[in-house]
């Protein structure tokens, strides 16, 4: 069966041009020019995924996706990818703290957007227990993998220091990849920070042996890179990544991206 996406845009070029990729892609696709008109279809119907664009008239990105996540179970866990004309660090964290999974500023790499949609489509994240009395005292641990000395102690210390509803958050650090799948051989994280650049395992060479081992395959990894471009993330996505961020990154888009791939929206059904 067709994967079903709702896409909505009020700019009708950029409806028509999802439209036809999407399609071309073996997608199912159903337009809409705004928020509104997006709310009144998902009365009767229920895609897999949105693509959803932020400055739209009558009813905003925003906004928007704030009435589905409190729209009930059929909504509140459908990924979501938002489209921005504007690239900042301030947009995307907006759209992380009200629960979209990925943000894709205008004009796109078609190739990042369909990467991006893959990845939501067949989510990593194994699903966590987590209703039981003592959830609040277990540690959660995340594994940093960077050969900079300075970025590790700096990744370090920005989660120690960030309260996080009372959880506790263990570091492990490591300066390799080959470093990192060896502590794996008897660990399992939370997450993966991983540094792009590294020898003598490079961070996607690390990525691609990690989907292949286990449990681990299904550990959520955030990319760190300091090269800003569709073909890097690209690369990172199609090796199984939740997320990439550009060094330098703004600290609180770091720690966003930790809170939604520590809690996703929505998990693998399956191993």
């Amino acid at each position: 069966m067709k994967k079903k996406i709702l896409v909505i845009d009020d700019e009708q070029t950029i409806r028509r041009l999802l439209e036809s990729y999407l399609l071309n892609e073996g997608y199912e696709v159903i337009c809409r020019s705004d928020g509104v008109e997006a709310l009144n279809w998902l009365q009767t119907d229920l895609p897999d995924l949105i693509i959803c664009d932020i400055q739209m008239p009558n009813l905003d990105g925003y906004a928007f996706l704030k009435k589905i996540r409190s729209h009930g179970e059929l909504t509140e866990k459908t990924p979501v990818v938002m489209l921005s004309g504007v690239e900042s660090s301030q947009e995307r964290i907006k759209c992380y703290k009200d629960k979209a999974q990925d943000f894709l500023a205008k004009p796109f790499h078609p190739k990042e957007l369909l990467a991006l949609i893959r990845k939501n489509l067949d989510p990593v994240h194994y699903l966590k227990m987590k209703d039981f009395q003592s959830y609040d005292q277990i540690k959660e641990t995340l594994l940093i993998i960077d050969d900079e000395p300075i970025t590790r102690k700096l990744l370090e210390n920005l989660i120690k220091n960030h309260k996080r509803d009372g959880k506790i958050l263990e570091t492990i650090s490591k300066s390799d990849g080959k470093d990192a799948l060896y502590w794996l051989e008897g660990n399992m994280p939370d997450l993966i920070i991983c540094d792009v650049q590294m020898a003598p395992m490079n961070g996607n060479d690390f990525l691609k042996n990690l989907r292949q081992r286990g449990f681990s395959k299904h550990t959520p990894v955030l990319m760190l890179s300091g090269v800003e471009s569709p073909t890097d993330r690209i690369e990172c996505y199609t090796n199984g990544a939740q997320d990439f961020l550009a060094k330098p990154f703004n600290p609180e888009e770091l720690w966003q991206l930790i809170e939604k791939n520590l809690n996703p929206v929505h998990f693998a059904k399956t191993w």
